[in-house]
């Protein structure tokens, strides 16, 4: 199966020097994948979403360097039964990323 998915479908390429790993050669894939298991490690809890967020806000060269990650991302809260499972506030912030409406601080206003 590894050997297809690597010759013919070219979805995988094995990586050198020990060859005990893999990696997906078309970004889509892997960005679709990340927001997978995203979806499924963090859930409903906010902590690591606001963290991940930071993260998207701070990678040099801006959001547009990780727009199709955050596409996957959405897609995935859109299509997938956990993606009513996440904080409220996330799929708004990640739509703001996308339109390019940036909010300056993640964290939600205290009462």
């Amino acid at each position: 199966m590894l050997t297809y998915l690597e010759s013919k479908l070219t979805l995988l390429q094995t990586i050198s020097p020990r060859e005990d790993r893999v990696r997906f050669t078309h970004d889509t894939l892997a960005e679709y994948f990340a927001a997978l298991h995203l979806l499924d490690q963090y859930g409903a809890r906010e902590d690591p979403w606001r963290a991940l967020l930071e993260r998207v806000d701070s990678v040099p060269g801006g959001v547009a360097t990780v727009r199709g990650f955050l596409r996957a991302l959405r897609d995935s809260f859109l299509t997938s039964d956990t993606g009513s499972e996440v904080p409220g506030f996330l799929m708004n912030e990640v739509h703001a990323r996308l339109e390019g409406k940036v909010i300056d601080d993640v964290r939600e206003p205290t009462a």
